[in-house]
């Protein structure tokens, strides 16, 4: 190995054992420095390539010129170590809130963490645009020294359509779609035809970018592919068109499964057992072996692609009315959950808030699907209003709630009354059992995994006090877990405080 070598020479001396050739610089120049200076070098880079457990970076030649006066300035040294806690040490979690007020700072990435950075660009292409925007204009010049990182600052070239592989291509089309929709689509149409299977599969989801109505005529052919996964594509993007024919043909279909019963305001529900050949097109149902059979399939393809505001007009009835017949129906669970589909396919977030204040407000069953878009789609006002229940029970949430699963899991972050609450229920019950807890363990997830990064860092303070040490004593992890809290609290509410400078 590298390092062995290297270690066996300098035990051995320079005058037993010779540097071997590759340890020395190609460079033909007269001021090379000597051997022992050689060593020490290598014997240095050695020693941080393996404390990295990762090579050190290579470059294949030097600068072509000097790195570019920066026009954005770099946040401060403390942002900075800040940044370097996040990369290596336990606040990973908070990346993403680190870009967002570095960017509203006005400020760009600290030099010595663009290398990590872009290659984090790299791997996660969630975060890759905010990267790049932040990464300033010595991260391009830093790419033409490194060469994978060139990709990320390629910009694509409409010319090379012809001959490019399928990833460039899919690049270049999304990248020509951002700019000039139409001509993205002359791109695609002119090698339709040529393309497999494979290509297309990968090519038609890039039109959901800048998507308008000229695109609709092109995705109602595709309605007719006999690949399901091209028609399955083509009629989710043909969906997200409020006035396309297939919104409105989709809306005949649910005029003619829903209607008023003659008893009552409750709607009857038939679904024909034979589809029309145009229902079949247009719904792209999965096989015959789909959960709750073929019926269940066609009410979640149906509800599941048309926008949730079109109910409350066809039913003529509330968000919160149509919510109680549905949860109550015996189609319950394909109802919800082509009704969960359409409010994630249309972010219908008004909806989203709706079903989870409905589902808590009457202790609804849990609905397989739903949880996950009620999670990623509630906002934080519904969020206090769904679990307003923390204060009559005393701050305790239960395991295996929705209560406890839109708090670990959403997006939303948590109001500081819900904060407050639970963290203060969570301390009275520690005292009420002394050494032990039955039914409490589901916490201990929750303050590591959620109520560290979405709780208000201004509340810190707060949080912090009234933790009686008595009570942390009838468990050790408890404590543990209880100190990563108020440290990342403190942690998150210290790194916005250095970018507000």
């Amino acid at each position: 190995m590298y390092a062995q070598e290297l270690t066996e020479i300098a035990i051995l001396g320079l005058d037993r054992r010779a540097l071997p050739a590759h340890f020395k610089p190609s460079d033909t120049r007269s001021n090379l420095p000597e051997d022992a200076a050689l060593l020490l070098r290598a014997l240095a880079r050695a020693h941080y390539q393996r404390k990295a457990a990762a090579p050190l970076l290579q470059m294949t030649q030097l600068p072509a010129a000097a790195s570019p006066v920066a026009t954005t300035p770099a946040c401060c040294e403390r942002s900075a170590q800040h940044l370097h806690e996040i990369l290596y040490g336990p606040y990973r979690p908070i990346l993403p809130e680190f870009l967002q007020a570095l960017q509203a700072a006005r400020r760009c990435l600290p030099y010595r963490h663009l290398p990590a950075m872009l290659d984090l660009a790299l791997k996660n292409t969630d975060l890759a645009d905010i990267i790049l925007a932040l990464a300033g204009d010595r991260s391009a010049w830093l790419a033409q020294q490194v060469a994978r990182w060139q990709v990320l600052f390629i910009v694509p070239d409409p010319a090379r359509w012809p001959l490019a592989g399928l990833e460039e291509r899919v690049h270049i089309l999304r990248h020509v779609r951002r700019q000039n929709p139409a001509q993205g689509l002359e791109l695609l149409l002119s090698a339709w035809e040529q393309d497999g299977i494979r290509e297309r599969s990968r090519l038609l989801p890039a039109l959901e970018t800048s998507l308008s109505p000229a695109d609709e005529d092109f995705l109602e052919s595709c309605l007719r592919e006999n690949h399901r996964e091209l028609r399955q594509t083509a009629a989710r993007l043909l969906s997200l068109l409020p006035d396309s024919a297939l919104n409105k043909r989709l809306q005949g279909y649910a005029a003619s499964i829903f209607a008023k019963g003659v008893r009552g305001n409750r709607w009857e529900i038939h679904v024909p057992d034979q589809l029309p050949g145009t229902w079949e097109r247009d719904l792209v149902l999965p096989p015959a072996n789909a959960p709750g059979g073929p019926k269940a399939a066609i009410l979640r393809r149906v509800v599941g692609s048309i926008p949730p505001d079109y109910w409350t007009t066809l039913l003529a009835a509330r968000c919160e009315e149509i919510l109680h017949q549905w949860y109550q129906s015996q189609w319950s669970v394909a109802l919800l959950q082509g009704l969960a589909a359409a409010v994630q396919r249309h972010r219908a977030s008004a909806w989203a808030d709706a079903i989870a204040i409905y589902a808590q407000q009457h202790d609804a069953p849990r609905i397989s699907g739903l949880d996950e878009v009620l999670a990623e789609r509630i906002t934080p006002a519904a969020l206090m209003e769904a679990i307003h229940h923390l204060a009559r029970h005393g701050g305790i949430i239960r395991d295996s709630s929705l209560s406890l699963y839109l708090l670990q899991h959403g997006n939303a972050r948590w109001p500081d009354e819900v904060a407050l609450a639970l963290i203060k229920g969570l301390q009275n019950k520690m005292i009420q059992h002394g050494r032990h807890a039955s039914g409490m363990w589901h916490y201990r997830a929750l303050l590591r995994q959620a109520a560290a990064f979405k709780i208000n860092p201004h509340l810190c303070t707060a949080i912090e006090q009234d933790w009686h040490p008595e009570a942390l004593l009838w468990a050790e992890e408890w404590e543990k877990d209880i100190r990563f809290l108020i440290q990342t609290l403190a942690f998150r509410r210290d790194m916005l405080a250095a970018l507000a400078i």
